[in-house]
């Protein structure tokens, strides 16, 4: 993940320690990150936002929203990314680097500029050497992401398995300009009145249900998508 979504990880002491740090939507990565992977948990809040799909990336399938259909990331739901509640936790946690791969160890933040703050921010580190409370939410918000990361993982590994994927269709009416995107994923309609949904359900019980529930109610907001990157192209060609 640190080569596709951070620009230049460093090890948090010294001089990076006085960094300050901003809220989310001051970071070109809070703003324009087109896919951004997440975890079960936090997938029903986000529908209300996005679609919650799956990509394979590497030969890994991961959860993922879609937050825009233009590659620039412009064309965002109303609201979005200023509002709290559409923000991915890995969005939340920037730019602390979250790796659910690691365990324990130094943390890390990105070595990125701030480019719109719209407050002085915060150090990251206190004057003792300690966690700044900003750093100390970012801590948070990244220990979410990483402790739900490999039953996420094992819940699309199930669906795959089981054979209850397809391919999700992005083709529109028109000719706008819009992705390019990666082969996602979506529950087949028919799945739910199959075995592997049964078994599915039996192996993640009330939280596997929440993720399939989110998946099929944010696919709705792809309209919104569209909508969005119409008008921005539509502005954008005005000027």
């Amino acid at each position: 993940m640190d080569g596709e979504f951070y620009v230049r990880p460093l090890p948090l002491s010294g001089q990076m320690g006085r960094r300050r740090i901003f809220s989310p939507h001051s970071y070109p990565a809070g703003r324009n990150r087109q896919i951004i992977p997440v975890v079960h948990m936090e997938a029903l809040d986000l529908a209300a936002w996005f679609p919650v799909v799956w990509t394979r990336h590497r030969g890994t399938l991961d959860l993922v929203v879609l937050r825009s259909l233009l590659a620039d990331g412009a064309g965002h739901p109303h609201g979005s990314p200023q509002i709290p509640s559409s923000l991915p936790l890995l969005i939340k946690a920037y730019p602390l680097v979250v790796d659910p791969t690691q365990s324990g160890g130094d943390l890390r933040v990105d070595d990125v500029i701030a480019d719109e703050p719209t407050d002085v921010g915060a150090t990251l580190l206190t004057e003792r050497g300690l966690p700044s409370r900003a750093l100390e939410e970012r801590i948070i918000y990244a220990h979410r992401f990483s402790s739900a990361h490999a039953v996420t993982q094992r819940m699309g590994d199930h669906l795959s398995d089981a054979g209850l994927f397809q391919p999700w269709d992005l083709s529109f009416p028109d000719q706008l300009e819009l992705g390019p995107f990666p082969e996602f994923l979506v529950v087949r309609p028919d799945a739910y009145e199959t075995d592997g949904f049964i078994s599915f359900a039996r192996a993640f019980g009330a939280a596997g249900l929440r993720l399939l529930n989110a998946h099929a109610l944010s696919l709705y907001r792809t309209a919104i998508l569209y909508q969005r990157a119409r008008q921005d192209l539509s502005r954008n060609a005005a000027a």
